[in-house]
């Protein structure tokens, strides 16, 4: 009886030296810090999925409108209750109205998950076009696929194109916009990747605007290679809808490159503003916490 006692207490010892040890090496420890924020966004990513995926598989799987009732539970937790991120959104009103569209947004980390539901359209139907690799990361994958996300085989290029013709005659029968990622991965360092093409082609081949979305730089709150997930600011902006009217396929390069060209300048002087802390008032203000 003594001697499980004894154990008892020197185990209670352990676990009360051990949370004291992780409390103060949370606040002591950027690097600590770091992953446990990570660990903390990927889990909670993870409990929304199973959460949503569980009531979609009953009520509506596959529903494109799916995706604004996740944009609502986000915006609504990691937003508001886990992360000190404040987005601060302009040019919302740039959205078409009654017309489908396709968005183009750099890619700068796992956050954009989060970035892009605060900025996700509210009207009409809207669904994400990922790599097929996200599919099998369990129940986030599971719940992609029946929030009507569309999946492209980057490796097999007559499968790319097939996906892409299935979306365009979907984006006319069902009034439906995309939102493509054109750098096609993340990119962890300044400025942007070089475009693909294919978000451009669709939208081409539909004859339906382009609605660039800019994020400023994360850096000042997240940094992978400084290990730092930290709060901050972010200003997004809708920019102007690009018109596709009357372009061919021979157009497409010409008009990747013109919005590529129009969204790094935005990034570059939004990143200054956060930056140099010169934020102005304009915008909307959502704030976390």
């Amino acid at each position: 009886m003594e001697s499980l006692f004894a154990m008892i207490l020197i185990l209670s010892i352990f676990v009360v030296i051990l949370l004291l040890g992780g409390l103060l090496g949370y606040q002591y420890s950027q690097k600590l810090r770091f992953y446990l924020n990570v660990l903390l966004f990927y889990f909670v990513v993870m409990c929304l999925a199973v959460y949503m995926s569980v009531y979609w598989l009953i009520m509506s799987p596959g529903n494109h409108e799916n995706s604004r009732g996740a944009a609502s539970l986000v915006r609504a937790t990691l937003c508001r209750v886990f992360y000190s991120i404040n987005y601060i959104i302009r040019g919302y009103e740039n959205y078409p109205k009654n017309v489908p569209f396709v968005v183009v947004a750099n890619h700068q980390s796992g956050v954009d998950f989060m970035s892009m539901l605060t900025v996700w359209p509210k009207e009409g139907l809207c669904t994400p076009l990922v790599k097929k690799e996200l599919f099998y990361l369990g129940p986030f994958g599971f719940g992609l696929w029946l929030a009507g996300a569309v999946f492209i085989d980057r490796q097999n290029r007559n499968k790319a194109n097939t996906a892409l013709a299935r979306t365009a005659a979907q984006i006319v029968d069902k009034k439906l916009s995309v939102w493509v990622y054109p750098e096609g991965t993340r990119n962890h360092d300044d400025g942007f990747l070089p475009f693909k093409t294919g978000a451009f082609r669709l939208a081409v081949q539909a004859q339906i605007p382009i609605v660039p979305v800019v994020f400023s730089s994360y850096s000042s709150f997240y940094n992978l290679k400084q290990k730092k997930f930290e709060g901050g600011d972010v200003i997004v902006t809708v920019m102007d809808p690009v018109s596709t009217a009357g372009l061919t396929e021979s157009d497409v390069v010409n008009i990747s490159d013109e919005i590529r060209n129009k969204m790094l300048k935005t990034y570059n002087e939004t990143t200054t503003e956060v930056e140099s802390k010169t934020i102005s008032d304009s915008g909307i203000k959502l704030k976390s916490n």
